[in-house]
């Protein structure tokens, strides 16, 4: 199965769709009807997505959306008899006349499985269990869903948490939470993020990924991960595609109402606080609906994190034996951040007589307020210095769309015109460094030993405030917007032939505008040598600060900050404590001072360098077409095929900065690249019924990585503080990926699910970064020769990007089981059950090109040698496993949930003893809720990280650490009115 070739299920795929495009003529002139409604749980007439309606004796069917909706064309007039089935309900038949003049609505109600003599109650964990599991069922492709009712179960603090639960779904974390996740061990650039069908804006400077921490659950109707992936699809997506669909109004008047507050362990602050509100109705004979939510929030990530770096100190070893690795330095950061969390939705639709218009407002906003005091150690260089910067970091978001539905009979239609927008924006960062110079009596003793980790040698520092000066100040401002303009067009129309087969040929397009524009500034002074010019009008506005007259400039214990908690207790002072903290006020009004009265000064560098090295604009259009169809045949198989064209076309602006002598002496020149590329990608999935209770699914899809926004860009860096100029690379390839996929799924009311599935992915052109020296056949970005360069020399080393020439495999296995045991007694029956273990392994060569020196009669030359180690992708985990045990009884809800992901690689080095690893991570996390007397009214406890987890990354030849960062238990009680 995994040797099929691209140009088999090519020729399958264009053949498959030129069959349903010949047949069109026979299937539009049959007598047939439509059949269409909704389906609720009798009881609870709460709508059931994921639910299977078939026309008994034919081939036609449909499964309801995430409103309840089904819609059945091309059914034979005359009476028909529908079969409906939903896991955990019991399966009904319903006789319906169908006309062949005008539609025929028919509502379906169910009633969940029962004992004899024992009434059983669908609970919410059972509820969110059974929508996900049926919503799986009734897709025609490979996905993974978190349903509404499971997202209110959750005690997750974003999106990212909740899709981090799903099988093959690891997630990267920052300030104690989930912010991008990673599919099938592909990392978050090379996946794609979207609500309601609408490619969210990145909100990365340099790449494409999306940070998930700013969407709360609250916000979605459902989480759909999709792993294998149609022609109607978006293709830049070689791990799968996330899309959460928001809410939307039901019938009648509701609200939902929520508070809570919250404990952080780490700060040991009962601060953190929740606030969500959203109120829908429907009028006008339940035509014209409007939904607002709004929701508020506030956290403390406050932590403490430690970093380390190594080196190998000679290549003459033998690897797994012997292995001379040095610490090159250490740094200890306490982090003080409160997050605020802003959001809201608005949408309203009005229901035409065969479709829908709907307008989708979402925006939302993350606020960080954070200051860091980090103490460095220079081990090489003998010294230490210490940090301190604050920022107050907006993160948006908002998408604005405009959605059009309907169905003609013949053909539906779907039509979009979507903004998506994201801005990331710190005006003002001011950072300062005070350094105590090597030298006796100050700095660090002695050399390092080899293969020493780092928490054993923090004791070597001496420290002596009087020996130590404020040696630079500064500031940093970054402004990053991009938004998108997306509209498309689908059109289906419904084919049947005879009683046992029928379908639908779908084509449509996409086009994308993409503005994207990244500015950035870090101006700074380096205050202490002679002839700073600076310094005196520094001394002279704040008079009360000791002077260094040797190194001519401020002592450090001016600015000491006498707050004790700030510097004992560092990770249970396993490194120590943090030595020395400064205060912040005095800095900030030094920096505002140089910013506003001497920008002009020479030791005050703000020329082109600082301003423009980082800066670049981006136009991007990107154009798809699709054609794509499915067969049913027998109610048994379903085949979809078809093929995608995507193209894509840039303008990208950077700058070529060569800096000189002096900031000032700087050669800025702004060029401009036209990167493009076009494919075709041909995808052929089916889907087997087995039995009733079983069946196998199977996809091959093509699909696309294009490379990250800093690769592309023809920017050159030539900074004088460098031995290495770096340059993006416009050429670049996007990658991509011949990804096979096969599920066998076995569900029934009394097991739930249970699905076991493997995929295998080969992935071409992945862009790496590397180093290699320029020659004359060189060129740089906007440059014809090397001649042109400024600055560059023959065999002048520099850091760019290229296409990798190895292909890159990853491969894994994914289990998934879902059940609740209603069927035993009592008080048995309310225990509900998830599981679900992935494991992958993944291998490629990372190139890594030598230069060695060769004699070609007299003269010397350079020349590159391809060379090559290899590892795995970065970002991978070997194993991901999630697990929940809940009970529900009454009015009482309560679950306890385990996460494990396996550890990661985060760095590739030249060779293994200098790659970096992620610890395994291990994670408790409970959620408790009771309903009270009050109709609609419920409490609720929530408790994350009970096992007090650290995120640990080690060096794995000394057992060191590379990283830590601890945050600590978090846990929020709140309440929840219902309506």
């Amino acid at each position: 199965m995994l040797s099929i070739s691209h140009r088999f299920v090519r020729m399958v795929a264009v053949a498959f769709l030129a069959f349903f495009l010949g047949s069109s003529a026979y299937v539009m002139g049959a007598s047939s009807g439509t059949i269409k409604g909704r389906i609720f749980d009798k009881d609870s007439k709460d709508v059931l997505p994921g639910a299977t309606v078939l026309v008994k004796g034919t081939s036609l069917g449909a499964a309801t959306d995430v409103n309840g909706n089904y819609v059945i064309h091309n059914v034979p007039t005359g009476n028909q008899t529908l079969a409906v089935s939903y896991i955990g309900y019991n399966p009904i038949t319903i006789d319906v006349a169908v006309s062949e003049t005008e539609d025929t609505h028919q509502d379906i109600y169910l009633e969940p499985r029962a004992i004899t003599g024992k009434t059983v109650v669908v609970t919410a964990q059972a509820q969110g269990q059974m929508q996900a599991i049926n919503q799986q069922l009734s897709s025609n492709t490979i996905v993974n869903v978190v349903s509404e009712a499971k997202i209110q179960e959750l005690p997750d603090f974003n999106a990212a948490e909740a899709i981090g639960r799903l099988p093959g779904i690891s997630t990267l974390r920052s300030s104690g939470e989930a912010t991008q996740v990673v599919i099938r061990g592909i990392a978050p650039q090379y996946n794609l993020v979207s609500i309601d069908n609408i490619t969210l804006a990145s909100t990365q400077k340099y790449n494409r990924a999306v940070d998930l921490t700013m969407i709360s659950p609250y916000m979605l109707e459902s989480i759909d991960v999709y792993k294998a992936i149609t022609p109607d699809m978006e293709a830049n997506a070689i791990g799968g595609i996330v899309n959460m669909q928001l809410r939307e109004a039901p019938s009648g008047l509701h609200s939902d109402l929520m508070w809570q507050s919250g404990y952080t362990q780490k700060t040991s602050k009962y601060n953190n606080y929740k606030a969500v509100g959203a109120v829908s109705d429907r009028f006008f004979d339940d035509n014209f609906g409007v939904y607002l939510l709004l929701n508020a929030e506030k956290y403390d990530r406050s932590a403490d994190n430690m970093s380390a770096g190594y080196r190998v100190t000679s290549t003459n070893f033998t690897p797994g034996v012997s292995s001379p690795v040095q610490v090159t330095g250490m740094g200890l950061n306490r982090h003080f951040e409160t997050r605020g969390r802003y959001g809201a939705n608005f949408i309203i639709d009005y229901k035409l007589p065969n479709g829908t218009i709907q307008s989708i407002n979402m925006v939302s906003r993350l606020n960080s307020k954070y200051t860091d005091y980090q103490t460095n150690y220079d081990y090489i260089g003998l010294g230490m210095n210490w940090n301190v910067q604050n920022g107050n970091a907006n993160t948006d978001m908002a998408v604005n769309a405009l959605q059009g539905k309907y169905d003609f009979g013949f053909m539906s239609m779907d039509l979009s015109a979507a903004n998506s927008y994201s801005r990331n924006n710190n005006p003002f960062v001011p950072n300062f460094t005070f350094s105590e110079p090597a030298g006796p009596g100050s700095g660090i003793r002695g050399p390092i030993p080899l293969n020493t980790p780092p928490e054993d040698l923090y004791q070597l520092a001496q420290f002596d405030t009087t020996k130590g000066d404020l040696s630079q100040l500064g500031y940093n401002s970054y402004d990053f917007k991009e938004n998108d303009q997306v509209y498309s067009g689908n059109f289906k129309i419904p084919l049947t032939f005879g009683s046992s087969v029928s379908g639908w040929l779908k084509v449509g397009g996409k086009y994308k505008y993409n503005y994207r524009i990244n500015n950035e500034n870090a101006p700074y002074a380096q205050l202490r040598y002679q002839g700073n010019d600076l310094v005196p009008h520094l001394r002279q506005q704040f008079p009360q600060l000791p002077y260094d007259q040797n190194q001519q400039g401020f002592f450090m214990y001016g600015f000491t900050n006498y707050d004790n908690s700030l510097v004992t207790n560092f990770l249970s002072d396993k490194f120590g404590d943090m030595l020395w903290v400064p205060g912040t006020g005095l800095l900030d009004e030094m920096t505002t001072y140089v910013r506003n009265n001497y920008s002009n000064a020479i030791n005050w560098h703000d020329g082109d360098y600082e301003d423009k090295i980082n800066d670049y604009t981006n136009y991007e259009r990107y154009y798809a077409g699709y054609g794509m169809a499915e067969l049913d045949m027998w109610q048994a198989l379903s085949i979809v095929g078809g093929a995608r064209y995507e193209a894509d076309k840039m303008q990208f602006t950077a700058y070529h900065v060569k800096q000189l002598q002096h900031s000032a002496d700087v050669i800025a020149v702004p060029v401009t690249a036209y990167p493009k590329n076009f494919y075709w990608l041909p995808m052929v999935q089916a889907k087997f019924n087995v039995t009733e209770s079983i069946d196998m699914r199977y996809a091959f899809t093509k699909t696309l990585a294009r490379p990250d926004f800093t690769e592309l860009s023809p920017y050159l860096n030539m900074d004088l503080n460098s031995d290495y100029p770096s340059m993006g690379n416009p050429g670049l390839r996007p990658a991509t990926s011949l990804n096979h996929d096969l599920m066998i799924t076995l569900h029934s009311g009394e097991l739930g699910l249970l699905s076991v599935g493997a995929f295998y992915k080969t992935i071409s052109d992945f862009s790496y970064g590397i180093q290699y020296p320029l020659y004359p056949y060189s060129t740089a970005p906007g440059y014809d020769t090397l001649a042109q360069v400024p600055g560059a020399a023959q065999g002048t080393p520099v850091t760019t990007f290229y296409n990798n020439p190895y292909k890159a495999f990853i491969k894994g296995v994914e289990a998934d089981f879902e059940t609740r045991l209603w069927y035993l007694p009592d008080p048995f029956s309310g225990i509900v059950l998830s599981v679900n273990y992935t494991h992958l392994q993944s291998n490629t060569f990372y190139p890594l090109p030598l230069i060695k020196n060769r004699r070609v009669g007299k003269i010397l030359q350079q020349i590159i040698v391809d060379s090559s180690r290899a590892g795995r992708l970065i970002d991978q985990p070997d194993d991901i496993l999630n697990a929940a045990i809940g009970y529900d009884y009454k009015g009482f809800s309560g679950r306890l949930s385990f996460l494990f992901q396996g550890a990661m690689v985060n760095g590739i080095g030249t060779v293994p003893e200098q790659d970096s690893y992620t610890n395994n991570y291990f994670r408790m996390d409970a959620s408790v809720r009771q309903k009270l007397p009050l109709e609609g009214l419920q409490i609720y406890l929530d408790v994350n990280n009970i096992n007090s987890r650290a995120d640990i990354s080690t060096q794995q030849t000394t057992g060191g650490f590379t990283s830590e960062q601890y945050y600590g238990l978090t846990a929020d009680v709140g309440i929840r009115y219902t309506l």
